[in-house]
């Protein structure tokens, strides 16, 4: 009977039903234990949690990545779209991609997104207000990471028609040209999860 051990193992964990779910990053050993006469008595299992470090080894990946790809693009759309999809795999979104932005208007016209496996995407004319008050946040130049739609006051009242396009869980992350809001990065998840602001 020999010991096991992994490095980095991914876990989800929900603390209780219809709460957010966690990701966790695990170190651990499984290391039988020998009774006396050779046979395994029980196992022995030491686990240590490991998130913050393998984020920022993948945060880190993203960055060079990031920068290998757009090296040598010179259109603000082709960066962006580049930018949502390796976000996209470094987070763990169902859906990514980004908008040419109205301010005046409000609106946002999706562009073609990067979708994980059976999820549909999300393109064409959107109004912001539609899906809650956080447009006033993205003017402002200010990062939206929203981690249970239904529960925050920017999109509580709007929960019902982000939850029909898929979205529990809104990041976007504001673009300004002079000031001005232009476009919008973001990633979508379909279930309520913690996220970071950092």
């Amino acid at each position: 009977a020999l010991p096991y051990s992994t490095s980095g193992s991914h876990f989800r964990r929900q603390g209780h039903p219809g709460g957010p779910v966690v990701d966790l990053y695990l170190d651990f050993v499984f290391q039988p234990m020998i009774d006396d006469n050779g046979l395994v008595e029980g196992i022995f299992v030491e686990g240590f949690d490991v998130t913050a470090r393998v984020l920022q080894v993948k945060r880190q990946d993203a960055l060079i990545e990031l920068g290998d790809r757009i090296r040598d693009l010179d259109e603000v759309p082709v960066i962006a779209q580049t930018a949502a999809e390796i976000v996209a795999r470094v987070i763990g979104a169902s859906r990514a991609g980004f908008g040419t932005v109205d301010a005046a208007r409000e609106t946002v016209l999706m562009h073609p997104n990067w979708c994980a496996e059976g999820v549909e995407p999300v393109t064409g004319l959107h109004h912001f207000r539609d899906y809650g008050s956080f447009i006033e946040d993205l003017k402002a130049g200010r990062p939206v990471i929203i981690g249970d739609v239904a529960k925050d006051p920017r999109t509580r009242d709007s929960a019902e028609a982000l939850h029909a396009i898929g979205i529990s869980v809104l990041v976007n992350v504001p673009i300004l040209e002079h000031g001005v809001l232009d476009l919008v990065v973001f990633a979508h998840y379909p279930q309520a999860r913690e996220l970071s602001n950092e």
